[in-house]
């Protein structure tokens, strides 16, 4: 079949743009790949992280005061508030356990921590946490009642006003405490 000009000039024409998409297409699958490796580089930075044994303790110190979540990866996130069963089937067997194993260890740690004798540094800021909570929120209470039944609006800022200042009174005083648990927490890291 011998075909005219125009057949044999649209059969290589077709063959340049053939090898222009396969060009292409390596091109793009060499940059997807590049992607894969770097988000695959950041999730091990991102276990080793966390599975380190003393940053492992400060999460789930930080756990225990409801502080830090909001800014967390999802690793982290995940490390804090998933089972053993929903990291493994997440993560896979491998990661799933060691991040279950760093967390059992860190809180064994805390456990230890929070068991010791207590100071009178912790002891008077329970009480000032109590008492500073209790006088917040039964005067803010009171007051976010008052105005809410002259103005509805008014009334809800002042609850969420009272509930910043009293949360605010909480992770001070937790944070004080902290310092000295993060102190105890790495004399207990192995």
């Amino acid at each position: 079949m011998a075909g005219t000009y125009q057949d044999w000039f649209d059969l290589f024409s077709n063959a340049d743009q053939s090898q222009d998409y396969q060009r292409r297409a390596q091109a793009h699958q060499r940059t997807k790949q590049s992607q894969v490796d770097e988000a695959s580089r950041k999730k091990q930075e991102e276990l080793r992280r966390i599975t380190d044994p003393r940053n492992a303790s400060q999460i789930v110190a930080s756990q225990a005061s409801d502080d830090g979540f909001d800014s967390a990866s999802e690793m982290e996130q995940d490390f804090r508030t998933m089972s053993g069963f929903e990291l493994t089937t997440k993560y896979g067997n491998e990661v799933g356990n060691q991040l279950l194993g760093a967390r059992t260890r860190a809180g064994l740690g805390y456990t230890d921590a929070m068991s010791q004798e207590r100071g009178a540094g912790t002891i008077v800021a329970d009480s000032a946490l109590g008492a500073g909570k209790a006088f917040v929120r039964g005067f803010g209470g009171l007051a976010s009642w008052g105005l809410g039944e002259l103005d509805a609006d008014a009334g809800v800022t002042a609850a969420k006003f009272t509930n910043t200042v009293s949360d605010f009174l909480g992770s001070a005083i937790f944070k004080v405490a902290d310092i000295d648990l993060a102190d105890d927490l790495k004399a207990n890291v192995v």
